[in-house]
Order: C-alpha cells, then sequence, then structure tokens
C-alpha cells in the first residue's frame, strides 16, 4: 500500500518474517487499516480467514485492491 499511495511504512510497524499466528494477524490487520487509509472500505474478510488462506476472501480482497489501482501506471 505505501508504494500505491506514495507514502512510507516503517519497519517497525509490522512483523517481516511472521513467526506465529498471531503475528500473521496482526500484519493483516495492519495491511487492512492501510487499505482503509488508502480510500478503500473496510475489507468484509476477517483478518483471521486471510491467514487462514481462505480463497474466497483472499480474492474479495484482491479484487478490491485491483479495481482500486487497475489503471496506476
Amino acid at each position: 500500500m505505501g508504494l500505491l499511495e506514495g507514502y512510507f511504512v516503517p519497519l517497525h510497524s509490522f512483523f517481516l518474517t511472521p513467526d506465529s499466528f498471531e503475528q500473521k494477524v496482526l500484519n493483516v490487520s495492519f495491511a487492512f487499516e492501510l487499505m482503509q487509509d488508502g480510500g478503500l472500505e473496510k475489507p468484509k474478510p476477517r483478518p483471521e480467514d486471510i491467514v487462514n488462506c481462505d480463497l474466497k476472501s483472499t480474492l474479495r480482497v484482491l479484487y478490491n485492491l485491483f479495481t482500486k489501482y487497475r489503471n496506476v501506471e
């Protein structure tokens, strides 16, 4: 999101190599916050669904990103 919106995300704000389920959920939650800051609606899927590799939830998030940024060069 930082690259798409043109801002820097400090490395201490997220886990670079998450080891536990909780760290992964925190990373996804942080990504959802960045998406909202970028003007997207709050994603419907829960961060836990994304971490658990739920295909439908993941595709929903990816589609929202695609529709917003498909014309960005």
